[in-house]
C-alpha cells in the first residue's frame, strides 16, 4: 500500500538538505517534495495535524515530503529524514500551545486611496471629402459671317484701271469668340478645432475593513465574580428578562477596556464613544441595555477602591517586568532550548526569564 512520509524542519536550507539526504539514499527525486500545508490534505493528512504543521510553517518552518511510497520503504524514509535533523512533531505541538503567551496578532485597517486615471468620454471627428455638382453660367459669344454681294453694272473701265484684268485672290475671314473654361480653388470658410477643459468636484463612498481583536480573559482569577454578582443582583436582579449569564461580559468588558493603554486614566465620558463603537460592532443593538453595568466596571477598575487580591494581583502580574530580559528567541531556538534546559538567548548571550 503506497504512503507517504512527512519531515518538518526549522528552516527552508534544513528541508532542502532532508530531501537531498533522501535522494542520496536512493528514493526518486520526483517523488520528493519541499511544499506547505496547503498541499497536506491530498496526502490523507489529518485536519488537526494540517493546523499544526500549518502553525509550524508560519514561524519559519519547512515541511519535506516523500509520497507515493511502499510500506517497506517507509521505516527506511522516516529515518533518513530524523537523521537530517526532524522534528518531533509532539513536542513542537507542546511548544506551540506553550507560546500561545508570544503570539502576535496583526491589526489591520484598510485606508480609502483616491487617484485619478483619464479616460475618453467622447470627441469629435472632422473628416474631409469632395463632391462635383453642375454649375450653369451665361456668356455672350461674338460670331462673324462673310457677305457676298453681286450686283449687275454696266460702265465703261476707268482707262488708268485698265490692270484690272490682271489676275489676283483676294481673302476675307470669319472670326467668332468660343468659351474658355478655367476653375480657381478659393477659400469659403475656415473651421477651428480646440479643447477647453473644466474641473468638477465628485464624492467617493466607499467601505474599509479594519480587524477587531476581542480579548477574552480564559482565567477567573481577575475577575471577583461574587462581588460582581451581588452587584448585577441589586441592580438588575429584579428586571424581568435580565440573567447573571447575559451581563456577565458587560461587566467583565469594562473591567478589562480600563487596564488597556489606550484608555488608561481617560474619564468614562471621553471613553465611552469609542467603547459604544467597539461594543456594537459585537453586540449590535445592545448598548444602551447594557451601559450602566459597563460604566459601574470601569469607573469601579478606575477608582481602585474595594478591588479584591486577585484583581491587586492582575494588576502586578500585567505590570512590565523591568529586571527580566526581553526574549528575542525565535519559535525553533525555543523548542531547541526547551529540550536541552538551556535558558540563554543566542542573539544577547543573556539569559531570559
Amino acid at each position: 500500500m503506497a504512503q507517504s512520509v512527512i519531515g518538518l524542519y526549522d528552516g527552508p536550507d534544513s528541508a532542502q538538505a532532508a530531501a537531498d539526504r533522501l535522494q542520496r539514499e536512493g528514493f526518486d527525486r520526483s517523488r520528493i517534495s519541499i511544499s506547505n500545508s496547503s498541499d497536506l490534505g491530498r496526502f490523507g493528512v489529518t485536519p488537526q495535524d494540517t493546523d499544526l504543521y500549518a502553525d509550524a510553517e508560519r514561524r519559519g518552518g519547512s515541511l519535506v515530503i516523500l509520497n507515493s511510497i511502499d510500506d517497506s520503504s517507509a521505516s527506511r524514509a522516516q529515518k533518513a529524514l530524523e537523521d537530517a535533523g526532524a522534528l518531533d512533531v509532539d513536542e513542537v505541538s507542546t511548544a506551540l500551545r506553550n507560546d500561545q503567551s508570544n503570539a502576535t496578532l496583526k491589526v489591520l485597517r484598510e485606508q480609502l486611496k483616491i487617484g485619478k486615471q483619464q479616460v475618453q468620454t467622447g470627441g469629435v471627428r472632422v473628416r474631409t471629402y469632395v463632391t462635383e455638382h453642375p454649375v450653369n453660367e451665361q456668356v455672350s459669344l461674338r460670331q462673324e459671317h462673310v457677305q457676298v454681294d453681286r450686283h449687275p453694272v454696266d460702265r465703261p473701265v476707268d482707262p488708268n484701271a485698265i490692270d484690272s484684268f490682271r489676275e489676283g485672290t483676294i481673302e476675307v475671314r470669319e472670326t467668332a469668340e468660343v468659351p474658355i473654361v478655367s476653375k480657381e480653388a478659393r477659400i469659403v470658410e475656415e473651421i477651428g478645432i480646440g479643447k477647453t477643459a473644466e474641473q468638477t468636484s465628485q464624492r467617493i463612498s466607499d467601505t474599509v475593513r479594519q480587524t477587531h481583536v476581542d480579548i477574552e480573559n480564559l482565567s477567573d482569577s481577575n475577575f471577583d465574580e461574587t462581588y460582581w454578582r451581588s452587584q448585577f443582583d441589586r441592580s438588575y436582579g429584579t428586571t424581568g428578562g435580565a440573567t447573571w449569564e447575559t451581563y456577565r461580559p458587560a461587566y467583565q468588558y469594562g473591567l478589562l477596556a480600563r487596564s488597556r493603554p489606550e484608555f488608561s486614566n481617560v474619564e468614562w465620558t471621553t471613553a465611552e464613544p469609542r467603547m459604544r463603537e467597539e461594543w456594537e460592532s459585537r453586540n449590535p443593538g445592545t448598548w444602551s441595555r447594557y451601559r450602566d453595568a459597563i460604566r459601574s466596571s470601569y469607573d469601579y477598575q478606575m477608582a481602585g477602591t474595594g478591588m479584591s487580591g486577585s484583581n491587586q494581583r492582575a494588576y502586578a502580574d500585567n505590570a512590565p517586568p523591568e529586571s527580566k530580559e526581553e526574549d528575542h528567541r525565535g519559535f525553533f531556538e525555543k523548542v531547541a532550548d526547551a529540550l536541552t534546559g538551556n535558558d540563554i538567548d543566542d542573539k544577547t548571550g543573556r539569559p531570559v526569564g
